[in-house]
């Protein structure tokens, strides 16, 4: 692939073949991309999964796997005897006790087993956002007790107490929105809003849209992994900058042949937004408030149950029915949540100049350039999604 757009001339960075390194999340969108970059590279990865995540995939570029819980101490020990890089991509949205006890692990089998380096992936979320100006490594932090953005915190308040309680080697990194073929959150599933429903901005989309792609936060993993001055920080990544959300969502809905986002002022999408006009919206379309009910997580459990006791002609139409992703819900109006709101709003750019100056760090994709290889993805998603939004 060739890129249109070119920080520097500088090679991919690379880890010396024959390196030993461990990847958690690996079957996700930013550890299985980190996993082909590395295995290309002759690096010696073990993808540690869960007991039941799918490794087909993994095992064809020659990754070992390794299945275990992560919160264990004693397999997480085991698991990292003779490992010299640890990368840290896993993430349980569903449980913030989980994501806590397997970084402690982590942290406890690298001492354990003298590994060299561990890198995290946090979030750029940490931070509170602005509605203008720039957000640097020293910008307050994201102050709310719950949720994605405190449960990163924490991650990285762990990771940091180590670092000064004992030299800890371990390096975090925080992107901004990270998108690029196989992401799930900011490729597929806005593609599919666009495609399937309405997808609404505040004013004219103007917001700063804070992109990198996904071979720009490989590469920034990658460099930390090896930089001596990497230990003990925190790097925001992101691409060069320049884009809006008006454009994002153009770009996204030009590569699947769908309508741009509409426009609304921000009062209305506010009032739109607000519980009231919510009951009546689901109200007037009951089938989405049976939805929404059914994929919550204390009654998704119950629901699926019951779904597995139908005949098996009726089973996987009730199934797509209940389960399909909102982000497939035809006809849908989505209107963004108050806190995608201020998102969308904020005019605040992110400051990379700490990644670039200690650890070399140059994304090479302006937003023009990722989309070449993302639209080309989204085509070929699109061309066959009935299966996976439905066929109604």
């Amino acid at each position: 692939m060739t890129n249109q757009y070119q920080d520097t001339a500088a090679p991919a960075p690379t880890l010396g073949s024959g390196t030993i390194v461990a990847v958690t999340g690996a079957t996700g969108f930013i550890g299985g991309r980190l996993v082909e970059r590395l295995t290309e590279d002759g690096v010696a990865v073990t993808a540690l999964l869960r007991v039941g995540a799918p490794g087909a995939r993994l095992e064809r570029t020659g990754t070992r796997i390794q299945r275990l819980d992560l919160s264990d101490p004693e397999l997480v020990r085991a698991a990292l005897k003779g490992i010299e890089v640890v990368f840290h991509c896993a993430y349980d949205w569903h449980d913030e006790a989980w994501n806590i006890a397997a970084v402690r692990a982590l942290i406890a089998g690298c001492r354990a087993n003298g590994v060299g380096r561990f890198v995290h992936l946090s979030s750029f979320v940490v931070y509170q956002l602005p509605s203008e100006g720039e957000v640097t490594e020293e910008n307050p932090e994201y102050t709310h007790n719950a949720g994605y953005a405190y449960t990163k915190r924490q991650l990285e308040r762990e990771i940091m107490n180590a670092v000064h309680k004992d030299s800890f080697p371990g390096t975090i990194l925080q992107p901004t929105i990270v998108y690029g073929p196989y992401s799930r959150t900011w490729t597929i599933e806005p593609a599919e809003m666009l495609r399937y429903g309405t997808v609404v901005l505040p004013d004219r989309g103007e917001g700063i849209c804070n992109v990198v792609y996904i071979d720009d936060v490989v590469s920034a993993m990658i460099l930390a992994a090896e930089h001596p001055g990497a230990v003990g920080e925190r790097f925001l990544i992101s691409g060069p900058g320049g884009t809006t959300w008006g454009q994002f969502y153009g770009e996204m809905a030009r590569a699947v042949g769908a309508n741009g986002p509409n426009y609304w002022p921000a009062e209305k999408i506010m009032t739109a937004g607000s519980k009231a006009r919510k009951l009546v919206r689901l109200i007037g379309r009951p089938e989405l408030a049976i939805r929404r009910v059914a994929q919550a997580p204390p009654f998704r459990k119950l629901a699926q149950t019951g779904l597995d006791a139908l005949p098996l002609r009726f089973r996987r139409a009730a199934k797509d029915w209940f389960f399909r992703p909102a982000s497939c819900w035809r006809d849908h109006v989505h209107v963004p949540l108050p806190g995608d709101l201020q998102l969308f709003q904020s005019r605040a750019t992110i400051d990379i100049g700490k990644a670039r100056r200690i650890l070399g760090y140059a994304p090479q994709f302006d937003f023009a350039a990722g989309m070449v290889p993302t639209g080309g993805f989204l085509q070929k998603v699109h061309a066959g999604s009935a299966h996976h939004c439905g066929s109604s």
